[in-house]
């Protein structure tokens, strides 16, 4: 038998952890499932902590003032884990008002009934101290009211496991690994409080209690190594395996979440272990689709992949993805691939070269590129050339979308202007290089000098 005070240490030790938990995951920002998290690891500290006060109080009245407050403790633990495997399981929607004050009638009717039992006697019929027992704790007969309350959180705690063992079943292998510890977090001490209501072992004590330690340090795993609540399993396989286009799911952090099977033809590296991987690492190579996940709300844009016939047409657009307050969650990346064979512009490669030299000096002498709001459109009637084949001609000879082509002009434009210092404030170089905001501008210059605007600068001056 445990000696009580190593009981005791194991209790307050416990509480702590789950304490610091509920502040942690109050204070950290996640997205879904925060509050009820915080709110079940604090009934449990209290449930944990006033036990633990009741072990060492010397007398039967302080005894019943910590017994009441442990029962507070107690009584939510099994609605809150409920509602935060339903949560967990992408199910959010059915919380609602009405559901929320279902889960917490027969808990706060306990509750009331707990603080008035002198009265009504419908939770405890007696109550006494057993001096008998090497464990000082109070021994209770039960009553009608006990049972309900038992009986409704072993039907949460039973429900709640089954809501999380469908997930896991269902869900790739991260999200298993997640269900895995909330189960283990679930199992352990619901085996304690089976052992406790019916005196399997030691009459009196309450084994859910130490049980419980190991509570934190499985969340704290599973927060740590398993973004636990964090990367929630998004209940999207029907809809993905169902639809043509391709389609990936990305977290807040750009992280994936999960997609449908047939884009692993655009992007060679995902596979059934890129789950939780951030997005970037999957789609190098691909520069116009990673500017496209940091736009707002319903962005699109389209790019081309050259090949010997033709090309690949992908257009491609970005939905946010809200829970029911209207936070953003994910986003949705939706990309559809054409292929366009190629067309014939040009009988001879002189004529193709004439036209590139008469948008070269367009460029070159009017600087139309100083313009913000400067098109494509706008540079087809300058040239007198066709937009399609204006298109076709920057990226089949200068391998260049037309607003890379653009843009290089401009950083050649903002590089001249530092050179002769006519402008020493960075914002205005960039307006006058006909850029439109200063982080486009931030880009370019770094994507094309491989340095930042105030680096080159800098180096300038040392010169």
């Amino acid at each position: 038998m445990i000696p009580w005070i190593y009981v005791l240490i194991i209790m307050i030790v416990s509480s702590v952890m789950l304490l610091s938990l509920a502040l942690y995951s109050w204070f950290s920002g996640f997205l879904v499932g925060r509050k009820v998290f915080s709110l079940m690891m604090l009934a449990v500290a209290i449930y944990t902590v006033t036990y633990a006060f009741e072990l060492i109080s010397p007398d039967y009245r302080g005894k019943i003032f910590w017994n009441n407050l442990s029962f507070i403790g107690s009584t939510f633990i099994g609605c809150s884990w409920l509602a935060l495997s339903v949560i967990y399981s992408g199910n959010i929607r059915f919380l609602n008002k009405w559901t929320v004050i279902l889960l917490v009638i027969i808990p706060l009717a306990s509750v009331f009934l707990k603080f008035t039992d002198s009265y009504f006697h419908l939770i405890y019929k007696t109550t006494w101290i057993d001096r008998e027992n090497p464990y000082p704790v109070i021994l209770f007969t039960r009553s009608t009211w006990f049972w309900v309350q038992t009986v409704y959180t072993n039907l949460c705690v039973l429900a709640g496991n089954i809501v999380v063992i469908t997930v896991y079943f269902q869900a790739s292998k991260i999200f298993r690994r997640q269900a895995g510890i909330l189960l283990l977090a679930s199992f352990i001490p619901w085996a304690g409080y089976i052992i406790f209501q019916f005196d399997i072992f030691q009459r009196g004590l309450d084994f859910v209690l130490i049980l419980l330690a190991v509570v934190g340090p499985l969340y704290a795993v599973g927060l740590r190594r398993y973004r636990l609540f964090d990367i929630f399993p998004v209940k999207w396989k029907t809809l993905l395996e169902t639809i043509t286009n391709y389609m990936i799911i990305l977290d807040n952090d750009n992280r994936i979440a999960d997609y449908n099977p047939g884009i692993r033809k655009l992007f060679r590296k995902l596979n059934s272990g890129s789950i939780g991987m951030e997005f970037d690492k999957i789609a190098e190579g691909l520069p116009e689709i990673l500017k496209l996940t940091s736009s707002p709300d319903r962005s699109q844009s389209e790019w081309r992949i050259e090949t010997e016939t033709g090309f690949r047409l992908l257009r491609t657009q970005v939905f946010f993805i809200r829970d029911h307050q209207g936070n953003i969650t994910g986003k949705t990346l939706v990309i559809n691939e054409t292929f366009v064979k190629s067309v014939k512009y040009y009988s001879g490669r002189q004529d193709l070269l004439n036209d590139l030299e008469k948008i070269e000096n367009i460029m070159d002498k009017e600087k139309p590129y100083l313009d913000p709001e400067f098109t494509l459109q706008d540079l087809a009637d300058m040239a007198d050339i066709p937009r399609n084949r204006l298109s076709w001609i920057l990226n089949k000879q200068k391998k260049q979308s037309f607003y890379d082509f653009l843009n290089l002009y401009r950083i050649n434009e903002a590089k001249r202007l530092m050179i002769t210092g006519e402008f020493s404030n960075i914002l205005k170089i960039a307006y006058n290089s006909g850029f439109k905001s200063k982080s486009t501008f931030y880009s370019s210059f770094k994507r094309i000098t491989t340095k930042t605007p105030s680096e080159y600068l800098s180096g300038l001056k040392k010169i």
